[in-house]
Parts: structure tokens; C-alpha cells; sequence
């Protein structure tokens, strides 16, 4: 049986899960726009193409690697 503590940090923790999964759904749905855009693969700071190894490491990505350490 659970205790009250128990059911409460598990209602945390999926709530956290939903929100961590509503954030990606909302990632991907950009990602998309951004490919009938045309723009997908551009970094969305100095508009320079993201380099292929970090889309293939996450696909969702919208900066280059210097845009992203400078931000």
C-alpha cells in the first residue's frame, strides 16, 4: 500500500514526464515547420547550416555548435 507521500511524489513525477513530453511533441512540431519552411537544418541564430553530425546526434537542434556555446 502506498502512503500519501508516495502518491504525491508519483503525481510529481508524472507530471514532469507529461511536461517533458508535451516540450519534445512541441520540438518536433517546429522541426516540421521548419522543413516545409525550408529552413530546417540552418541555425536559427546566424542562419549558417547546422552540421550534419549534430542533426544526425538530435534532429531537433536549432543552433550550430558556436551559435549554441555563445547562447
Amino acid at each position: 500500500m502506498c502512503s500519501r507521500h508516495d502518491k504525491a511524489q508519483y503525481r510529481r513525477e508524472l507530471q514532469s514526464l507529461q511536461q517533458s513530453l508535451r516540450d519534445e511533441l512541441s520540438s518536433c512540431e517546429a522541426a516540421l515547420q521548419r522543413i516545409e519552411q525550408g529552413t530546417y537544418g540552418r541555425c536559427e541564430v546566424c542562419s549558417e547550416p547546422i552540421e550534419l553530425n549534430r542533426l544526425k546526434a538530435d534532429p531537433l537542434t536549432t543552433r550550430c555548435l558556436e551559435c549554441q556555446h555563445r547562447h
